[in-house]
């Protein structure tokens, strides 16, 4: 993994980790720390959004959603209508806010795959307001667009195109409403052409050695990071 300096170019709802987040804080309260317990109690509290690219089913984030579980978090993995955007990436927004609701930004933060990415960004501009997420990991966004969504359907698609006007009228992401923005990308992405397009300006960007677009949420050395990223927000 290499750091790279700053401007460089199943079914919805709450996940049962519930009872887990239980057993583990209570097994362990015992023997915890000041320190340590007030970080378990915070993972307790915490609800981790995960916002699908397009396409994607709900068992490729297993390990992900695993790993979150057992680190404590609640899990809420976000559902669309359409998962391939038939109505665009505003109405992806939209529906993400609906879902969002019983949530309280201080207690939730939000991970992005690909397409994601960018509903999370729309949603943030349109109905973020003034209340502030601790943070936002982005995980292999087309922020500047992919060649590959040529080929595809759907008016989301058309939007991820490179140079799209959904992409001109995103505003500067550091202008949203979250503490941290961390983006991590790999230059071995097949999906995302050119790979530079995962790159974020003005935010701290990650680079990992993974072979293939969709083993970024399955890999082990993201999934780490994230939790690291995830515990100090």
């Amino acid at each position: 993994m290499r750091t790279e300096p700053r401007h460089q170019s199943a079914d919805g709802g709450q996940a049962n980790c519930g009872t887990y987040q239980a057993i583990l804080f209570v097994s362990h309260f015992r023997f915890l720390k000041i320190s340590t317990l007030w970080s378990s109690l915070k993972s307790v509290l915490t609800t981790a959004i995960i916002v699908p690219g397009y396409r994607q089913p709900r068992r490729a984030y297993k390990k992900l959603h695993a790993a979150l579980c057992s680190a404590g978090y609640g899990v809420h993995h976000v559902t669309f209508e359409s998962s391939w955007g038939r109505y665009g990436i505003t109405h992806l927004a939209h529906e993400l806010q609906d879902q969002l609701k019983p949530y309280r930004p201080e207690q939730t933060f939000l991970i992005g795959f690909s397409m994601g990415c960018l509903v999370v960004r729309r949603y943030l501009q349109e109905y973020g307001g003034t209340k502030r997420y601790p943070l936002f990991c982005a995980i292999s966004g087309p922020h500047a667009g992919t060649h590959v969504a040529r080929l595809a359907p759907g008016r989301a698609a058309r939007e991820m195109t490179p140079g799209s006007s959904f992409l001109r009228e995103l505003p500067a992401i550091t202008t949203l409403p979250v503490e941290r923005i961390v983006g991590l990308h790999t230059r071995f992405d097949q999906t995302i052409l050119p790979p530079s397009s995962a790159i974020i300006p003005e935010v701290e960007n990650l680079r990992f050695s993974v072979f293939g677009h969709d083993f970024m949420v399955r890999s082990r050395r993201v999934i780490g990071r994230l939790l690291e990223e995830a515990s100090s927000a």
